[in-house]
């Protein structure tokens, strides 16, 4: 035996405009409510349980409609047009999503205006909370950062010293919108070698530097005439080390010619 949908019977109901004057009156606060009336035995019989299937090409707007209550399905809603709904959003002056959350859930929205306009405009011009709200905060995936080069410019002139001072400089509220608060991420792929070159102390991370074939290394090195460990620790805390030479060259070039630390001074005693 085929499977088919049967058809509901309409003739023994009232017109939807009728029977939607009848429900008003009960006064019934939401769906819920509305079942345990339908089967509660009080329901005349030319109203129908199923109002969302007599009625749905006769009239049906939603249970809201049908009960009375105004409240309208979000498919059925008829929102302002996203410029519209976006310059009435600005209007309230709400400095957040924390706050138009606030704002959504209380009982002085329109009904034209989404509570979620992030779905409801989503390839309509959205691009954001700080745009809705006129913040001027951006998402990250959708903000438009200047290049590497340029950005990096600017960023020198500051004359910053460290990453505490740059993060602080983040949170000070003067960094421009197209300068990113994570420049690592942003520009990973983009020449990024690091803080002291983002900053221009000229630091460069020790997975981003260039040094020395150990040989050049060695041979400058054993040219200091250091006499042990402690004595090259001291160097290396100086500030006299260039940057192409490690201050760990056991790490450095362990699989690549390393002997020891007197082997790398140039001292007779075999120091590891």
């Amino acid at each position: 035996m085929s499977r088919y949908t049967k058809p509901v019977r309409t003739t023994c109901f009232l017109q939807f405009s009728n029977a939607r004057v009848i429900v008003h009156s009960l006064n019934l606060k939401n769906r819920k409510e509305w079942k345990r009336y339908a089967v509660s035995g009080k329901k005349p019989s030319n109203i129908p349980s199923r109002p969302e299937l007599v009625y749905l090409n006769n009239g049906w707007r939603g249970f809201g409609d049908w009960l009375g209550t105004g409240t309208v399905a979000p498919h059925l809603k008829k929102f302002r047009e996203f410029g519209e709904a976006r310059r009435f959003a600005r209007g309230l002056k709400l400095k957040g999503l924390m706050e138009w959350t606030q704002y959504r859930k209380s009982n002085k929205r329109p009904q034209d205006i989404p509570s979620n306009p992030h779905s409801v405009y989503k390839r309509k011009g959205w691009r954001g909370y700080g745009d809705w709200l006129g913040t001027g905060n951006i998402a990250a995936s959708k903000k438009q950062f200047l290049s590497y080069m340029e950005a990096k410019k600017f960023v020198h002139n500051l004359n910053l010293k460290n990453v505490e001072q740059w993060k602080s400089y983040c949170r000070s509220g003067k960094r421009p919108q197209n300068i990113p608060v994570k420049p690592d991420t942003v520009y990973k792929k983009n020449k990024w070698t690091g803080y002291g070159d983002w900053l221009g102390t000229e630091t460069v991370a020790t997975q981003y530097r260039k040094f020395m074939i150990f040989v050049e290394a060695r041979s400058f090195a054993r040219s200091l005439n250091l006499k042990n460990v402690d004595e090259w620790k001291s160097y290396c805390r100086s500030g006299k080390r260039p940057q192409n030479i490690p201050a760990a060259p056991y790490k450095t070039y362990k699989n690549d010619g390393w002997m020891g630390f007197g082997d790398w001074l140039g001292i007779k005693n075999d120091i590891t």
